[in-house]
């Protein structure tokens, strides 16, 4: 199967992440943070009109230009896509390049010179795939394009030609281990890496009865209540990365990567997850249950006195 395309304007977006969804392996043209013009990109784009030389840079580590392949079940930063690859104006002409999902072995992705909007409309789509709902000019982001290519039993390996300029997160934060920066720009980082192996980790850990702890005081020595935070944890991380467009937010993703390395549910976890997801309410229930019950006296021994 040859290596498919797709290519839009990008940026990302700030707190949203998405989980490569199985089958479909992405390699964005760009590095995190990187932004480009049509023509630093016309000698990358000749090169890739061809499926061989496409797949072989694909595959090869050695195209260190590009970022690196993410897998299914890697998280990517999200990005807001614009299906109109135009630039900018040459004497009164526009230069544009292929824009939208290319499946055919040979593509043309060269950057080239139209002379009006509808001429370069056409001409920029010839190689799109009507199968997928995507039109010029359209807006989606790229968690929306990976459920159509889903949805369209298209998946496979994708080149993303895409600017990916702008910061991935609102604010710094704690992430499992690391910290995410605003200005991240490594794409290799393990906070990326294999997100539904770390939920699977965690529920082998879980299923072996092994303990986890907790920093939230109400529930600090309460055994059975950490384990259902984590076992109603569990349910929500997977119906999250399986749904809503594969897309998760930053705390999500580093509340996983948290409870993965320290097998801790933090004062952060609750204070956002289990408020924010139903799923949570019958524990929320019996945590104030347990916090309205009258507290045990404890037992008095009395005092003995020998004469």
């Amino acid at each position: 199967m040859p290596v498919l395309f797709l290519s839009a304007h990008g940026h990302i977006i700030k707190d949203s992440f998405v989980v490569i969804p199985e089958g479909i392996r992405l390699k964005p043209l760009g590095k995190l943070g990187e932004k480009f013009n049509a023509r630093e990109l016309a000698d990358d784009l000749d090169e890739l009109e061809d499926s061989m030389i496409r797949k072989y840079a694909f595959e090869s580590e050695g195209y260190e230009r590009y970022a690196h392949v993410y897998t299914p079940g890697d998280v990517i930063p999200n990005m807001f896509l614009n299906f109109r690859m135009i630039w900018d104006i040459e004497d009164g002409k526009m230069l544009y390049s292929n824009t939208g999902i290319a499946t055919l072995a040979n593509i043309q992705t060269k950057v080239e010179v139209g002379d009006n909007e509808f001429e370069t409309k056409n001409s920029s789509m010839r190689s799109h795939d009507r199968s997928f709902d995507i039109d010029w000019n359209d807006n989606l982001t790229l968690g929306q394009v990976l459920r159509m290519i889903v949805d369209n039993e298209k998946q496979g390996d994708y080149w993303v030609m895409a600017c990916r300029g702008g910061d991935i997160v609102e604010k710094a934060q704690a992430c499992g281990e690391e910290m995410i920066k605003v200005g991240l720009n490594i794409s290799t980082t393990p906070i990326f890496k294999s997100i539904r192996d770390k939920i699977d980790d965690i529920e082998r850990y879980y299923s072996n009865e092994k303990p986890f702890t907790s920093s939230y005081e109400s529930i600090q020595n309460d055994p059975e209540l950490i384990r259902l935070f984590i076992a109603t944890f569990i349910i929500y991380a997977r119906n999250e990365t399986d749904g809503n467009n594969f897309t998760i937010s930053t705390n999500l993703l580093c509340t996983i990567n948290q409870i993965h390395s320290t097998k801790n549910i933090s004062n952060i976890a609750v204070n956002w997850v289990a408020k924010k997801a139903p799923l949570f309410n019958e524990w929320f229930n019996r945590v104030k249950r347990k916090l309205a019950a009258p507290k045990k006296k404890p037992k008095s021994k009395g005092f003995s006195f020998k004469f």
